[in-house]
């Protein structure tokens, strides 16, 4: 039997597209993964074409855009912690650790840090607060249907989106 791959990442690409702000359901760790490559590959474009129209090759990583394409993570999130059968509620780890990073930048930017990351006590929360939520993303989903619906492969089957 062939492997297709595209049958396979095309329902997660469209299930992230779709699922903007959709908090309810299950997803998978490759749905998440998918989304953390596009993330990076929307990032990389759009750092090189900000560079390409400043003609300013010095310019750093813009923090704030990145900032703001996780914010789209957030209901990703909460439905790859519903998969886990743990409550979407959890998902707000995200939102905190974006303010921590946000008021670390503002700080540097504002020329109160020599460096966007030293900033005591913070970077130790964030730390930690970063663990827990790259922990609960790789951590598998219950095998089987749970309280927020079937398991995302299963149900990606039975509608005949897997050949």
């Amino acid at each position: 039997m062939a492997h297709n791959l595209t049958a396979e990442i095309l329902p997660d690409v469209r299930r992230i597209v779709t699922g903007v702000i959709d908090f309810k359901g299950r997803s998978d760790r490759s749905e998440f993964g998918i989304f953390v490559i596009a993330m990076i590959v929307i990032n990389s474009v759009m750092l090189i074409l900000s560079r390409v129209v400043t003609r300013d090759f010095s310019i750093p990583l813009n923090q704030y855009q990145m900032l703001a394409l996780w914010g789209f993570g957030i209901p990703l999130f909460a439905r790859r912690l519903n998969d886990q059968n743990r409550s979407g509620w959890l998902a707000l780890i995200l939102p905190v650790l974006l303010t921590l990073r946000l008021y670390a930048q503002i700080l540097y930017d504002a020329g109160q840090l020599p460096i966007a990351d030293v900033r005591y006590p913070f970077n130790v929360a964030e730390r930690l607060l970063l663990i827990a939520f790259w922990a609960l993303v790789i951590w598998p989903g219950t095998a089987g249907e749970n309280r927020f619906g079937p398991e995302p492969r299963q149900s990606s089957k039975i509608r005949g989106h897997y050949t």
